[in-house]
């Protein structure tokens, strides 16, 4: 997920979360993770993935970089009298080929209903949007595995030790012997700990 993704007061947790499959170069968990618009009070128009698979940043980033709404919720832009109707502001006048882009714009989000619920988060590995530790253990072995990252040996030896019904202390040694972190002479004169 990269050092973007962790505040100067994330937890331990987030950290954590943030610092697995560093080397996949993605933003695992951002690509997952989408809004689920209900009333739009709590969606981000432009920042936030509630429409489509990524976020209207980054589908149309030549109409974020005019826009004066950048940081507008959707419920801001959004109203319904008859018909829908986007109060989408721009800091001049927008250019020919710039006009194609809105029309793309509005044709993507003009079916668009606001609901009367709030907002909420949804993962998207998950059929009920809801967020479970297995979904994200296949997701990020995957990821990794297909990123040749680690040899296939290494794929399923990781996979036997996450499922291992073995007590924690069992499974803990398992995982220093998979990462080569048993506390030998060997290791530790590696390490600089003992001469």
């Amino acid at each position: 997920m990269g050092e973007g993704c962790q505040p100067w007061f994330a937890s331990l947790w987030w950290k954590d979360i943030c610092s697995i499959g560093h080397n996949l170069n993605n933003n695992w968990f951002s690509n997952n993770v989408v809004k689920k618009l209900g009333n739009g009070v709590d969606t981000s128009f432009w920042e936030d993935t509630w429409v489509g698979n990524r976020s209207l940043k980054d589908r149309f980033p030549r109409l974020y970089s005019i826009s004066i709404q950048k940081e507008a919720k959707v419920a801001e832009l959004h109203s319904f009298v008859n018909t829908v109707h986007w109060t989408l502001l721009w800091r001049r006048r927008l250019f020919v080929w710039e006009e194609n882009l809105l029309l793309q714009l509005l044709e993507l989000i003009n079916p668009i209903t606001l609901l009367g619920e709030i907002d909420r988060w949804g993962w998207v590995p998950e059929k009920d949007d809801l967020f479970t530790v297995k979904s994200t253990f296949s997701l990020v072995s995957n990821l990794i595995v297909s990123a040749d990252l680690v040899p296939p040996w290494y794929a399923s030896a990781f996979s036997v030790i996450w499922k291992c019904p073995a007590p924690s202390k069992v499974t803990a040694f398992a995982w220093q012997v998979l990462h080569d972190r048993i506390p030998s002479r060997h290791n530790l004169y590696r390490r600089h700990i003992i001469d």
